[in-house]
């Protein structure tokens, strides 16, 4: 069992039973932020404005959970469409170019990478 501590709706600090992979999630980021109040005590204007702010643990979770869910997708897809979204949202080549790269007219280059993207969102929903 793992558990973290945190500040509910009241302002009062309670213990919550977590997954495994949440704790680590939750250590990560306290432990990033210690490491960057350190660092950051340096690089203030005026001792107000903060310009090492970074992604908040809900951002860090919410990323992970679309990485999750892409991942999950992405492994039930054909090979062609798996590699036509990685060289689109990973890798930045436009519909032409994927079609050139894998033997296809533009317009089923620009289908199959819309196709995997409408399972992924639904997939989220």
């Amino acid at each position: 069992m793992y558990y973290i501590n945190v500040i509910n709706a009241d302002g009062k600090k309670i213990k919550v039973e977590v997954t495994e992979e949440i704790y680590k999630v939750f250590e990560d980021s306290r432990s990033r932020a210690e490491k960057e109040r350190k660092e950051c005590r340096f690089h203030r204007i005026d001792g107000d404005v903060d310009l090492c702010s970074g992604p908040t643990l809900e951002d860090i979770v919410a990323i992970r959970e679309k990485m999750k869910a892409i991942h999950t997708v992405l492994e039930t897809c054909t090979p062609l469409q798996h590699e036509r979204f990685l060289l689109y949202f990973l890798y930045g080549f436009g519909y032409k170019e994927i079609g050139e790269i894998t033997g296809c007219n533009t317009a089923a280059a620009h289908k199959t990478v819309q196709h995997v993207l409408k399972r992924i969102k639904k997939f989220l929903e």
